[in-house]
């Protein structure tokens, strides 16, 4: 055996009895490694924020559905302002005033709901520097100027009578004439209205300006086209001395 041959077989030998050493511990795979504490708050403060968002969300369509429904169910107020002639040649706005109130139909399974004219409303006006306020249940139809220079109101009866018990006559022409003090605030009435007031034209919108109507600002020609289908009725155009009411019940 040579010499290099013996060196060889020396090295196998000792590489055979030489220790085996331990495997080098493998490092935690990341799914495994501990979160930092900020990442620990950031992830709790993450599912925090979704679930407030979440929250607010479902508590913001709440409050847009109750609101809605609040506000379809409320009655509802509506002011508009009109151009009026009056039987001096002169011209006057006023501001007027009324309410719808809201009414639920019920038939069978279905429901409906609809609003209604109520009677009473306001008018507001400045007539030689003086302010005016109506506020009656009378269906106002004209403004006009007295002889003694003083601004009145006529309205159909039927709405204001129904209202104070049937205490207003009868006999036509059946319309109601309101005359104002001098605080222009009160106002009073005679059993029958003046003469100089019949046939006079309509010069007010009849009725409530239409919910959709709120805010406006009506001319002449408006007023005329939304008068147009009560026109058919001449006590609805003019003063009428003829005009009575089937309706109207006598005192007693």
């Amino acid at each position: 055996m040579t010499n290099h041959q013996s060196d060889t077989k020396e090295k196998v030998q000792a590489a055979l009895n030489a220790p085996i050493a331990p495997p080098s511990p493998a490092l935690p795979s990341d799914e495994l490694k501990p979160l930092p504490n900020w990442a620990k708050a950031f992830g709790r403060n993450v599912d925090w924020t979704i679930a407030t968002a979440q929250r607010h969300w479902i508590m913001s369509l709440l409050s847009l559905f109750v609101g809605s429904c609040m506000y379809m169910t409320r009655d509802r107020t509506v002011t508009w302002e009109e151009e009026v002639p009056l039987n001096t040649g002169e011209n006057i706005v006023v501001k007027r005033s009324g309410k719808y109130e809201f009414n639920l139909y019920t038939a069978g399974t279905g429901h409906a709901f609809f609003y209604s004219p109520m009677p009473r409303s306001t008018i507001e006006f400045t007539y030689k520097g003086k302010q005016y306020v109506n506020t009656s249940e009378g269906g106002l139809q004209l403004i006009a100027i007295a002889p003694d220079g003083l601004p009145n109101l006529v309205a159909n009866a039927i709405a204001w009578n129904r209202k104070n018990k049937n205490v207003y006559s009868c006999d036509p022409p059946y319309y109601m004439q309101f005359r104002p003090s001098s605080n222009g605030t009160e106002w009073t009435w005679p059993n029958r209205i003046d003469p100089w007031l019949y046939k006079l034209p309509t010069n007010l919108l009849l009725g409530i300006a239409a919910i959709e109507d709120d805010g406006k600002k009506f001319t002449s020609l408006d007023r005329q086209a939304s008068n147009a289908s009560a026109y058919a009725y001449a006590y609805a155009k003019f003063i009428d001395t003829a005009y009575f009411s089937d309706g109207c019940i006598r005192s007693k």
